[in-house]
């Protein structure tokens, strides 16, 4: 089908890109950060005792730096099913959105399947927080399922939207032999439910 061939490119280029950022921020930024904090305790050495403590309260703004670049560096991971686990990537996602996302935010499947659902429910999540203007979304994982729902505006599935959140996630599912059902209606918030 050319259209699985335009959405598997798109995907390949989404996860070359994801890896490229990752591994910049790990290699590049965290090791750079490293550096600079072993410079400062070197540096510390040659200080009177208060100026001393004044580059020990800087480390500590950079070690927490180094936390937030690692973190991301963690969640732009091309592959985090195959790296971390299916629970812990699943985990990891609800994390960072809860991190997007101000409202309220509250298994084990084989790699293949464990990265379509994370890259599904990571669409689905993108999608509320940006567009559904929902109060509280959910993601839940229950015997064999997974579900994303929001309280927000919802709308027509009966009309194509524009974009390709809801194409690849169709896609995503089709190639995991998921079975992916959508429910939306205006007003009414949107829910995803993955089997």
């Amino acid at each position: 089908m050319e259209q699985d061939a335009l959405l598997r490119s798109f995907s390949e280029a989404r996860k070359r890109a994801r890896e490229r950022i990752s591994l910049a921020l790990h290699d590049d930024v965290c090791q750079s950060i490293t550096a600079v904090g072993l410079e400062m305790d070197l540096f510390k050495m040659d200080l009177p005792a208060d100026l001393a403590e004044r580059v020990t309260e800087v480390q500590q703004s950079l070690e927490q730096a180094f936390e937030r670049v690692r973190v991301l560096s963690h969640e732009t991971h091309p592959e985090p099913v195959k790296r971390f686990g299916f629970t812990a990537s699943m985990e990891r996602l609800a994390q960072a959105a809860r991190r997007r996302f101000r409202g309220e935010a509250p298994v084990n499947w084989d790699v293949q399947r464990g990265t379509a659902i994370h890259d599904i429910a990571e669409a689905a999540l993108d999608n509320a927080i940006r567009h559904s203007g929902a109060r509280r979304i959910q993601l839940a994982a229950i015997d064999r399922k997974i579900e994303i729902k929001d309280d927000g505006s919802g709308f027509d599935t009966s009309t194509p939207k524009e974009g390709l959140g809801l194409v690849m996630m169709a896609y995503w599912a089709r190639c995991a032999k998921l079975t992916m059902r959508l429910s939306s209606s205006p007003g009414r918030g949107t829910g995803v439910l993955l089997r």
